[in-house]
C-alpha cells in the first residue's frame, strides 16, 4: 500500500503575490486602452462636421475631422444615432477606465455593460 503524504501548500502553483501583480498589470493595460480609445472618440466628436465624408455622405472633399476619415466616420455615426447624447456615451466607459487604472475589480461588469444592474 502506497503512502500519500499531504502537502500543506497553496492550491495554485503560482504565488499569490505574482497573481496579484499580473492582475494589476492587466487591469492597467485594459484601463489605459479603454482610456485611449475614449479620448480618440472624444477628439473625433470634437471635430465633427456635417460636411465631412462618412459612410452615408459621399463627397469629394477631404475630411476636416482631427482624426481624418476614420474620425469623421465615427463621429458621424455617433451623432446620427445619439445626437448630442453621444457625449454621455463617453462618460460611463470613462468611469470604468478609471476603476481599472485604480486596480479595482469590476463587480457585475457584464450587467453594467447592458444596464441591467
Amino acid at each position: 500500500m502506497a503512502y500519500n503524504r499531504t502537502l500543506d501548500t497553496d492550491d495554485s502553483a503560482i504565488p499569490t503575490a505574482l497573481r496579484r501583480f499580473m492582475r494589476n498589470r492587466v487591469f492597467e493595460l485594459v484601463g489605459a486602452g479603454l482610456f485611449a480609445g475614449l479620448v480618440a472618440v472624444g477628439i473625433s466628436l470634437a471635430g465633427w462636421s456635417v460636411d465631412d465624408p462618412s459612410l452615408n455622405h459621399a463627397t469629394d472633399a477631404a475630411a476636416t475631422n482631427y482624426l481624418g476619415y476614420p474620425g469623421a466616420v465615427i463621429a458621424d455615426e455617433i451623432m446620427q444615432v445619439m445626437g448630442l447624447a453621444g457625449i454621455l456615451f463617453i462618460a460611463l466607459p470613462m468611469s470604468w477606465a478609471v476603476r481599472f487604472l485604480a486596480h479595482e475589480k469590476p463587480e457585475n461588469f457584464i450587467f453594467k455593460i447592458i444596464a441591467i444592474h
